[in-house]
């Protein structure tokens, strides 16, 4: 999908200004939109993902249970 010249436009004079460090927060940000549209990529295993949470979904559904650990 492409971006228009106007898209970029915005995004770049959004930034201008910004301090460092939310710069720094806005490419952090960036790099986690890019892994999460693109799992095949990411290195994460999705079906390793369900099998933890469906395992941990006995924990979190007993509040009692959540304070035990």
């Amino acid at each position: 999908m492409a971006i228009s010249m106007e898209s970029k436009e915005y995004i770049l004079k959004s930034i201008e200004g910004l301090p460092p460090q939310k710069v720094q927060e806005v490419l952090d940000f960036i790099d986690f939109l890019r892994m999460r549209f693109r799992p095949e990529q990411s290195g994460v295993d999705e079906s390793a993902l369900l099998l933890q949470q469906n395992a941990l979904l006995k924990i979190w559904e007993n509040e009692e249970d959540l304070y035990e650990l």
